[in-house]
């Protein structure tokens, strides 16, 4: 198994694979990084409406409470080539403010569509969600 270099990454941008609509300012570390297009609040909070970001404004914000379970759908949908699978993973930055990706896995070769995770806040903070924040990347 190998990983894709940042500039490998930016090839397979360019030739529109795997991140649909991807950019450059995204690549780093020999990964990907995704921001929230839609959060759906889960588990005692179920019901609330869904955030959805396609057309975000700079004041949104989901706040993510304590003990909250929240589900997260990607911005961007992954288009990944018949050839080449990739780990779905945890960012450093939400997991420093208590926020865990609880269902890091394997993406799997060919898939297309956006990814879906399942964040809980474990801190003791509430924390912020913005449409620009980084919730988890591929490599």
């Amino acid at each position: 198994m190998s990983v894709l270099s940042d500039s490998d990454i930016l090839k397979y941008l360019e030739r529109g694979e795997l991140v649909a609509g991807g950019v450059g300012a995204d690549v780093g570390s020999n990964a990907y990084q995704f921001r929230p297009g839609q959060i759906l609040p889960a588990g005692a909070a179920q019901g609330q409406p869904i955030r959805d970001w396609t057309n975000p404004r700079p004041s949104d914000e989901f706040v993510a409470a304590p003990g909250g379970m929240f589900w997260v759908r990607t911005s961007h949908e992954v288009c990944l080539p018949s050839d080449i699978c990739a780990f779905w993973w945890q960012t450093n930055s939400l997991s420093k403010r208590g926020i865990m990706l609880v269902n890091m896995s394997m993406v799997e070769p060919g898939y297309h569509g956006p990814l879906a995770c399942l964040f809980v806040n474990f801190g003791a903070s509430p924390v912020s969600i913005r449409p620009t924040t980084v919730v988890a990347q591929i490599l």
